[in-house]
């Protein structure tokens, strides 16, 4: 009695795991289990799981085994749910279809003409910085000029469309260094090196983005920070001061062919004010403000 309960067990649990055939035709559709399925076109075998799959991804995979069928394909998307009897009609207006070979609609062909992938530069910069530097707030001021070198990238986004090309949004890092000066506009007797190094994000737009010569206009934000070595009144000077600041900026980009372009950016960084007041050894405070505006020419090579 035991062997013929075990024998009948057995062959439920089979007849439970075999998949029952819904559909057949050039398109076979079969039940596995609850709410999953299996469509067969030609060599082809794709499950759907009317539970756990997305509706999108349903869609997707039926519309890709029934391309072949123009009419059948684009009813699936018009679907709202995906139930077992949807399923069952849907395969068999497929097996009935007179089959042609897929054909894009005017919208998917509008779509697919107009999609664009977004586009990005790396650039790297050598330039140089000229610094007029006052103190306290005199309206007197000297030049000290820093070397520069920065990185970047400058991106041009797919969903801008026509102004793709035209509009690029740019991030960059520099670092500018200065050999130590002597100031003569300086109330008592000062000199000093500056080191800066600044990070901005930035957005640009760049005319005739087809053409052989392409001017540009920009304007960016960004935190710098200064880094002082140097002596104020016998003083020694080691400060470091950090500043935020805008960047209005215009050149011209002259493209060298392969996506690469050698370009000249001349930007303005308004009056940054570095409070570097300090207490010498007497505990007195001894006040120092240094004023500077800067002025920034580099040459750029996009690739």
């Amino acid at each position: 009695m035991k062997s013929i309960l075990l024998i009948l067990l057995i062959f439920l649990a089979c007849m439970n795991s075999q998949a029952q055939d819904l559909v057949s035709g050039k398109a076979t559709l079969s039940k596995v289990s609850n709410s999953v399925y299996e469509i067969k076109v030609d060599s082809i075998t794709k499950r759907l799981d009317l539970k756990s799959d997305t509706k999108n991804r349903n869609q997707g995979i039926l519309s890709v085994l029934f391309k072949d069928c123009e009419e059948v394909r684009l009813s699936v998307f018009q679907i709202s749910e995906l139930t077992e009897g949807k399923l069952i009609s849907t395969v068999k207006n497929y097996n009935d279809c007179n089959y042609t070979p897929f054909q894009l609609t005017e919208k998917e062909a509008e779509r697919a003409a107009n999609f664009q992938v977004d586009q990005y530069k790396l650039f790297a910069k050598l330039g140089m910085s000229l610094n007029q530097v006052g103190f306290f707030d005199s309206g007197d001021y000297e030049n000290q000029t820093q070397g520069q070198l920065g990185l970047g990238i400058a991106a041009t986004p797919g969903f801008l469309g026509t102004f793709q090309g035209n509009v690029y949004f740019t991030f960059e890092v520099d670092a500018a260094f200065s050999g130590d000066k002597e100031f003569d506009n300086s109330a008592l007797v000062t000199n000093f090196k500056r080191n800066s190094y600044r990070g901005s994000l930035g957005v640009e737009y760049h005319f005739n983005k087809s053409g052989p010569v392409q001017p540009l206009i920009g304007i960016g934000v960004g935190l710098s920070q200064n880094y002082y070595n140097g002596s104020y009144d016998g003083y020694l000077i080691e400060e470091t001061v950090g500043n935020g600041f805008v960047n209005p900026k215009a050149g011209i980009l002259f493209p060298l062919g392969d996506k690469k372009s050698l370009g000249l950016i001349l930007s303005y960084i308004p009056k940054q004010s570095d409070d570097l007041s300090f207490r010498n050894e007497e505990k007195e405070i001894i006040p120092l403000v240094i004023d500077t505006h800067s002025f920034n020419a580099g040459l750029y090579f996009y690739f």
